[in-house]
């Protein structure tokens, strides 16, 4: 899962993943072909549940110099364990911490199971790492929404999380993303035949939504409050353009189909449209999501094959005939190369904006943020209980983790 679902073409011959980012979520029914059988093997892999059999048991070794090649290349590391914080360190994550489990008690307060969950899964550290750079706590807070409302939105269709009245019923999930889509819309203040944001925004602590709609209509009392109308609609095209590829997930999950295709929030400074409109700005955006897509399909594998979701880098990898043991090789050099296009684009944007050090300060502050967002989502993964399978049995501090999926 990222905020944005870019996708990229496997070809069968050069380079495994082609760079040619689609602009776009793909509608569901394009670009889909029958799952295709493995070349080393004559069983039946015509379903998602057929495939993920086959990839049961068997044990995926990432070695840990792939978990750090980004920051081997100057990107900014994390302090993972929390006895390396700073005593500020610790006193922000255990504010939000405490804020996000509150907060959970009103998007799930008639469901105790979820509610758990939920908070097992540490929104306060995903923000704690995402943004590790904002120093007033309004902010952080603001950050901790987004990802309260991004993750327990995104679990209430997600199939990676097993069955729900959502995520076995494609036409009503659909009906539930365009009601999302419309509600995102108003909250933002940009449905002209609807006032409800600048009516609900001087309100402290009433809701109109349920569940995590909750988390989004407080989110966007602050985003109303700090950002213009143009901001807010590109933030709206983003959310938009992911719950439509969350729609198409859905659609080939449920299809038995698999994908012929893989693939700024809140920034203390904002860039002109001049800038954020560039072709170098667009490779930024698109690379962010894209290592983010690589390191997710890698590091939660387990959980995906463990639900019968098969539209991740390494299924699609072994069901295309590359050698198991090699597939980690394969997604190894995609992604050493697409830290290199966002370098390249991001030296590209600093010459274009060179003439304006004002400016040019903004991107670089823009581009750092953009990096620790990589590298912190990696080190959410490790440490997250989301991800908790991902390190056990791997306590040995040996250069490889084994994923036995």
């Amino acid at each position: 899962m990222t905020i944005n679902d870019t996708t990229t073409r496997f070809t069968g011959e050069g380079p495994i993943l082609d760079s040619a980012y689609a602009s776009r979520a793909l509608s569901p029914g394009s670009e889909a072909i029958e799952t295709p059988k493995h070349e080393s093997n004559d069983d039946d892999l015509s379903s998602n549940s057929a495939i993920a059999s086959k990839l049961k048991g068997k044990v995926l070794e990432i070695p840990k110099s792939l978990l750090t090649a980004l920051q081997d290349r100057g990107w900014p590391a994390h302090e993972g364990d929390k006895d390396n914080w700073s005593d500020q360190q610790l006193t922000r994550y255990q504010r939000l911490y405490k804020d996000a489990i509150d907060f959970l008690q009103l998007v799930f307060p008639d469901s105790p199971m979820r509610l758990q969950k939920a908070i097992d899964h540490d929104y306060a550290l995903f923000t704690f790492h995402f943004f590790p750079e904002f120093e007033d706590y309004e902010d952080s807070w603001t950050a901790g929404l987004w990802a309260i409302w991004l993750f327990t939105w995104d679990d209430e269709v997600d199939v990676n999380d097993g069955p729900s009245s959502l995520s076995e019923d494609f036409e009503i999930a659909c009906a539930f993303r365009r009601k999302t889509v419309a509600q995102i819309k108003t909250f933002l203040g940009l449905d002209d035949d609807n006032n409800h944001a600048a009516e609900t925004h001087t309100s402290d602590a009433t809701y109109t939504s349920s569940g995590p709609m909750i988390a989004f209509e407080e989110l966007s009392r602050r985003i109303v409050a700090k950002l213009n109308r143009d901001q807010r609609q590109r933030f709206y095209e983003q959310l938009a353009l992911f719950i439509q590829a969350t729609e198409t997930e859905h659609a080939y999950h449920l299809s038995g189909h698999i994908f012929k295709t893989v693939e700024e929030m809140f920034p203390n400074v904002v860039l002109p449209s001049w800038v954020t409109d560039l072709d170098e700005m667009k490779t930024i955006e698109r690379e962010q999501d894209y290592l983010i897509s690589i390191y997710n399909d890698i590091l939660s594998i387990k959980k995906e094959i463990a639900n019968n979701s098969v539209n991740s880098m390494v299924p699609i990898l072994y069901l295309s005939g590359v050698p198991w043991e090699e597939i980690v090789q394969r997604i190894s050099k995609e992604l050493l190369a697409s830290g290199e296009r966002f370098d390249q684009a991001a030296e590209s944007l600093l010459q274009k904006t060179a003439g304006d050090a004002q400016l040019n300060e903004s991107v670089r502050q823009v581009l750092h943020s953009i990096r620790t967002s990589c590298t912190g989502t990696i080190q959410y993964s490790l440490l997250s209980r989301r991800y908790n399978s991902i390190m056990k049995g791997n306590k040995d501090g040996g250069d490889v983790i084994r994923i036995v999926i």
